[in-house]
């Protein structure tokens, strides 16, 4: 049955409360509901690939050319095995934006960006340990930049690139210590300008990431509330199900679908016998609370694919989506009024009080039918049932209904 949730509109609301306004987590940056993590993370995806592969095609080139400086620092016995490391970093970063045109990356960009700035960080280490302690500053540069490639650059979060930068610092102190064993006011005078830089480029990182998240979160709730604007636009406030313009769009579909596939579909026009009086009698508010239990009692005997419309008033229309032969709407018909039948148990009206209903059947397609020549057909079968008697139902011909 389309529309299950439609019958209580306060399902549509608790979803929607369930949507927190967006609160972070003030170090890691995510978000505390879940649905709203997996949101982010999906959205950003586009962007996050077009980023990481320009941040990894310029550190491949800056690598390239930084080449150029190992015949003046590096022992000749140490070049070759430095272009080896060197070129596996490149076919790490070959790698990455390889994956960044596959299926993988949409739920693995984390793992694989920080592999990749990890092989780029691992190589100036081990670089340095190739060299004399008197060229060890040229690539303690190249320290700094990747410091500030993993927080603003490659696509990296702002946890994430924390802890590669963390391991960064820790493993360049054990090469100050124990590689170079500076004295001590060598040591902090490398590793103040290090830590400077993770502040500088943190705090950036930090900042342009939460006002990614708080962006989304402003979109996010743009589109919750257009998309509320439209369920109610498309439903009926009182009972949740769909109106007449969603209707006549399910209706539209139906009869393209019976005529590609050759199977006809039906529609039910119903109306409450003798309503007004209820209304009468115990007032709109007894009278909304019919409806709201009619159309509970309507939409628990439809099937899965089946659409229950409430046109206005005390008038429903059901779409059957596919039936086998001109039975099985008449069947359905013959249930609807002996459920309606049973009593209502309400604290303002009798316990023996009941409802029945006049039902109009048309099964389409027929010639030249639209949703306007099917509503209208279904609606002069009920017509028909109400100067007859009421509390039956009546099949429209079809070659009337054209």
């Amino acid at each position: 049955m389309q529309d299950n949730d439609d019958l209580n509109p306060k399902i549509e609301e608790k979803s929607r409360q369930q949507i927190q306004r967006g609160e972070l987590h003030p170090l890691t940056l995510s978000f505390f509901n879940p649905l709203l993590e997996r949101s982010y993370q999906d959205a950003i995806v586009p962007r996050l690939k077009i980023q990481s592969r320009w941040a990894i095609l310029i550190g491949v080139f800056i690598y390239v050319v930084s080449g150029g400086i190992d015949p003046w620092v590096i022992p000749p016995d140490d070049r070759y095995f430095l272009w080896l490391v060197r070129g596996m970093v490149i076919l790490v970063g070959a790698w990455a934006i390889f994956l960044t045109y596959r299926p993988t990356f949409q739920k693995s960009h984390a793992p694989i960006l920080s592999l990749t700035a990890f092989a780029a960080g691992a190589f100036f280490l081990l670089a340095m340990n190739h060299v004399p302690s008197s060229s060890e500053q040229i690539y303690y540069v190249g320290i700094i930049l990747i410091t500030f490639w993993t927080y603003n650059s490659i696509g990296l979060r702002f946890y994430h690139a924390v802890r590669l930068n963390i391991f960064f610092i820790l493993s360049y102190f054990l090469l100050l210590t124990v590689h170079f064993r500076y004295p001590p006011h060598i040591i902090f005078y490398h590793l103040f300008f290090i830590l400077a830089a993770n502040i500088i480029g943190g705090i950036t990182g930090y900042i342009m990431e939460r006002q990614r998240r708080k962006l989304f979160i402003r979109e996010y709730e743009l589109d919750e509330e257009r998309n509320h604007q439209l369920l109610r636009s498309l439903h009926d406030r009182l009972t949740g199900l769909p109106n007449r313009e969603l209707l006549d769009d399910r209706i539209e579909q139906a009869i393209i679908h019976s005529r590609q596939s050759g199977f006809d579909a039906a529609g039910l026009y119903i109306d409450i016998d003798g309503f007004k009086m209820i209304n009468d009698t115990w007032g709109h508010e007894v009278g909304d609370w019919i409806l709201l239990r009619t159309s509970e009692r309507i939409h628990a005997i439809l099937q899965v694919e089946d659409t229950l419309s409430r046109l206005g008033g005390d008038e429903f229309f059901i779409l059957l989506q596919k039936v086998s032969s001109e039975e099985e709407p008449i069947l359905l018909a013959k249930k609807l009024l002996r459920v309606l039948e049973a009593p209502f148990s309400h604290p303002e009206i009798p316990e023996t009080l009941s409802i029945s209903a006049s039902i109009g059947i048309c099964l389409f397609p027929f010639h030249e039918c639209s949703t306007k020549t099917i509503i209208h057909a279904a609606d002069q079968a009920m017509y028909q049932v109400k100067k007859s008697g009421k509390n039956d139902y009546q099949v429209a011909i079809r070659a009337d209904a054209s």
